[in-house]
């Protein structure tokens, strides 16, 4: 998926959440001009895991969520509250 993915997801939690860009940037406290860059996919170039795991998070997301998509892996899913604790199989 790349950053083109992390584009997709940002995009579609936003719209699932309900929250505007400027929500995000409280939540996550990550600037603006970032996450747009990461939204609209203009800048590809290597991000700080820490950026992306407050994104994530923000979002309601496994901590390493975009980090698995901007390298093209799956995504672990997210521990939600109220979640029964997983298990290793």
């Amino acid at each position: 998926m790349g950053w083109a993915g992390v584009a997709r997801v940002i995009t579609d939690r936003l719209v699932v959440l309900g929250w505007r860009q400027w929500e995000l940037v409280e939540r996550a406290k990550v600037s603006q001009a970032i996450i747009r860059e990461l939204q609209y996919d203009t800048n590809q170039r290597r991000r700080n895991p820490r950026t992306l795991e407050a994104l994530s998070v923000a979002l309601g997301l496994h901590p390493s969520h975009l980090e698995d998509v901007s390298m093209g892996l799956d995504p672990k899913p997210a521990q939600l509250p109220g979640d029964p604790p997983r298990t290793s199989s």
